[in-house]
């Protein structure tokens, strides 16, 4: 019996037994590297087993994924609630995840989709976008950005040290969610308030702020008919901000006028207009003045044409994947962008603007913190002080008021520790004026006021502090009233002090003089009664003032003399101790002991002197008339009082331009160092060393130097003669300045102040 066939048969059967066992075999290996990824571990795994379970864990935990994923046709969207796990790290929902689609239209594509199949680097560390394209898809990063971008969304998706890139890429998933899918309400609400947090980590950046901006305004107006929309003063596309068009077009459309903030955001964002550096560099303040501006006048608001065309309005993805015509939603709005008229209209008002903050948007420059300064304070227009705040303003007016409540007396290097924090070695008119004006911001004045004084405070010495009333709050709000009684009163003062004391029915004397002066406000009398209260605290120095006054001509001596007596008999009237002083005075001024009597004669109501005038001394024989005694001259003091004539004293009082400004010359000499004034001329030689600058800013600078200060009309017409614009002449000497000097040569207040003490030192 041939049993052959039998061995074969057993030998086939034993071949396929091997192969299942093998088969099996294979198969358990697979389940066992499943469950080592997955925690579930029945034994302990061969080594080389072990091995390659952990080289393949990655790909191992990607295959899983794809498998969930891929059993699905095209991607799936994640509910924001929900998490899946991609290549070792959980993703939070509002992503899409799958097979990413290749084909039909470019639409229905999304970039934005996690496919698991697609390689991921081990670790990323791509946090600048290096691999990431201009518009990204998830398929086309590179590997090692694939990982990073995983880690972003891992990571909360808010780390501002990310590419924008991976904020794009995770935005294309958003957008094509809330517009293709049209998901449920409160879904989107979901998505509306994710991409406002996007916005508000990554806003800085301008593509973020203008396609995530334009997906919030659009889908604002698909929430809601009239959405609650701020205006925007920012343009960062080309053309209108929808919210601006709309906003506005609903109000042309309703027969309502635009109000100031939408007439400025209408404006500053219209392509047409190209936004100047104040506006741009102090914008607040620049909202704050338009708005005063533009109420002054259209108190009611700009009234527009409404224009036939009506509002189109679209999305284009950012993805660049599709576009929609949602021209619907704006039913019958009108469009705006036609209208010229309002843009021009407000622009007018935006330029004068500018112009008003030009000096403040210059000091900005220099010192982009100076807003809480009382320098920057002060630069601003009177209008908005009110509405802007200032640390250091506010410490003086604590200060201040302080002082206020005890008579006001302070010490000049008290008063400039507080301003400038550190006690100066000297006071100069510059630093005087500067506290001047810091003092006025607070409706606080000082005296005497360097302005208009004609003696300026010592270091060492008092000024007196007083409010100022009328909410005046520039020192240089006086009329020609107070400058003539601030003459009349110093004069006063020193025919006064001329016998050593002030007596209390001098200083009353001295306040009659204020009260009788006609054409005073509130402040300037204020100003003038401070004003005696320092010359009562402070008289002049005796014996330097008197060597100053006789070095003047006989002429000017006599004028001064003249209008003491007509100060002194200011009331009508010279009593006998008024008449004493002036003798004093007269004597300080080098004039003859009978001058004064000849002066008093020819100001008295009865006219020269009625006595008959003697010729010559009767005779012993008689003939003749006999002429009466001449009475014996009292110099040093007259017992009745003398009536004058009022309207000759008020035409000597009234003429007192001369007198004042030698005045002005002789008290200045009283202080500690006198500084130039304006028209005071500086030698043309000595002028400082220009390296750095330019030929023709150098001849300007030449001559700019030649004063102490220039008004805003000759400073501009001094730039022009050299070629120059006025602003850039401004900041190229004062950069020149700043980096030479560490200080500006050119101070901006009312008038543009030349720092002389910097031209002093560039000679050194």
């Amino acid at each position: 019996m041939d049993t052959s066939w039998i061995a074969w048969a057993v030998a086939v059967v034993a071949i396929l037994l091997w192969l299942r066992e093998r088969r099996l075999r294979r198969k358990g290996r697979a389940e066992r590297g499943d469950s080592c990824e997955s925690g579930r571990v029945d034994g302990p795994l061969p080594l080389h087993d072990r091995f390659r379970s952990e080289r393949n864990a990655s790909s191992a935990e990607q295959t899983a994924a794809k498998d969930e994923f891929t059993r699905k046709k095209g991607p799936r969207w994640v509910p924001a609630r929900e998490t899946v796990r991609v290549a070792g790290r959980q993703i939070g929902g509002m992503v899409y995840v799958g097979r990413a689609s290749r084909i039909g239209p470019l639409e229905k594509q999304i970039g934005a989709c996690i496919d698991p199949a697609k390689p991921v680097a081990g670790r990323g560390g791509d946090l600048a976008g290096v691999g990431v394209d201009y518009w990204p898809t998830y398929a086309s990063i590179q590997p090692s950005s694939r990982a990073t971008y995983l880690d972003w969304l891992a990571g909360g998706r808010s780390d501002p040290d990310y590419s924008v890139g991976y904020v794009f890429l995770y935005f294309y998933g958003l957008e094509h969610r809330f517009f293709r899918e049209e998901p449920e309400d409160e879904e989107r609400k979901a998505i509306i308030a994710e991409v406002e947090r996007l916005v508000g980590i990554y806003g800085e950046n301008r593509s973020v702020r203008d396609y995530l901006g334009r997906f919030l305004e659009v889908s604002a107006l698909c929430m809601q008919s009239d959405p609650a929309w701020e205006p925007t003063f920012e343009r960062v596309g080309p053309e209108l901000p929808l919210r601006v068009k709309y906003v506005i077009g609903r109000m042309i459309q309703e027969g309502a006028t635009v109000s100031a903030d939408w007439m400025l955001s209408w404006m500053m964002t219209h392509p047409n207009w190209v936004v100047r550096m104040p506006a741009r560099r102090a914008f607040p303040e620049f909202q704050a003045l338009f708005r005063i501006r533009f109420a002054e006048k259209y108190p009611n608001g700009l009234k527009a044409a409404i224009p036939r065309r009506k509002l189109s309005v679209s999305y284009g993805s950012a993805s660049g994947t599709f576009s929609l015509d949602l021209s619907e939603l704006a039913a019958d709005v009108p469009a705006i962008s036609a209208l010229s008229r309002p843009v021009r209209l407000a622009t007018e008002i935006a330029n004068a603007v500018c112009e008003e903050l030009s000096k403040f948007s210059r000091y900005l420059a220099r010192d982009p913190g100076g807003r809480d300064k009382i320098k920057g304070h002060s630069l601003l227009p009177v209008p908005i002080r009110p509405h802007f705040s200032c640390s250091e303003l506010e410490s003086l007016r604590a200060w201040t008021a302080s002082r206020l409540k005890y008579g006001g007396l302070v010490e000049v290097s008290s008063l400039l520790h507080k301003l400038e924090g550190a006690r100066p070695d000297r006071a100069t008119k510059r630093q005087l004026v500067r506290a001047a004006k810091a003092l006025a911001l607070l409706s606080v004045g000082m005296a005497p006021d360097p302005r208009f004084a004609f003696r300026g405070p010592r270091l060492n010495e008092p000024v007196v502090l007083f409010p100022l009333r009328d909410g005046a709050s520039t020192p240089e709000a006086v009329g020609d009233g107070y400058r003539q009684a601030l003459l009349s009163i110093t004069v006063g003062a020193f025919v006064a002090h001329s016998d050593g004391r002030l007596a209390c029915a001098e200083r009353q004397h001295l306040t009659s003089l204020v009260d009788r002066t006609g054409g005073l406000t509130a402040s300037d009398a204020a100003r003038l009664r401070a004003d005696i209260d320092w010359l009562t605290a402070v008289p002049p120095k005796s014996l330097p003032f008197r060597k100053r006054l006789r070095e003047l001509d006989g002429h000017t001596r006599h004028e001064i003399g003249r209008l003491a007596l007509a100060v002194a008999g200011a009331d009508g009237r010279l009593e006998p101790r008024e008449i004493d002083s002036i003798r004093i005075l007269y004597r300080s001024l080098g004039l003859s002991a009978g001058q004064i009597d000849k002066d008093m004669h020819a100001l008295a109501a009865t006219g020269p002197p009625s006595e008959p005038v003697p010729v010559r001394q009767p005779t012993e024989s008689g003939s003749g008339y006999e002429v009466p005694a001449q009475k014996e001259e009292k110099p040093d003091s007259i017992a009745a009082v003398v009536e004058l004539d009022l309207d000759r004293v008020s035409a000597i009082m009234a003429d007192t331009a001369r007198v004042s400004a030698v005045l002005r010359d002789v008290f200045a000499g009283d202080g500690e160092r006198p500084e130039a004034i304006a028209g005071e001329s500086v030698d043309r030689d000595q002028s400082p060393p220009l390296a750095g600058l330019g030929a023709a800013y150098g001849d300007f600078l030449q001559e700019l130097v030649l004063r102490s200060s220039w008004s805003e009309s000759e400073f501009d017409a001094l730039a022009t003669r050299f070629g120059l614009m006025p602003g850039d002449a401004l900041e190229t000497v004062n950069e020149w300045a700043y980096q030479r000097f560490e200080e500006p040569l050119i101070e901006e207040d009312e008038k543009f102040q030349i720092n002389l003490e910097l031209v002093g030192e560039s000679r050194k």
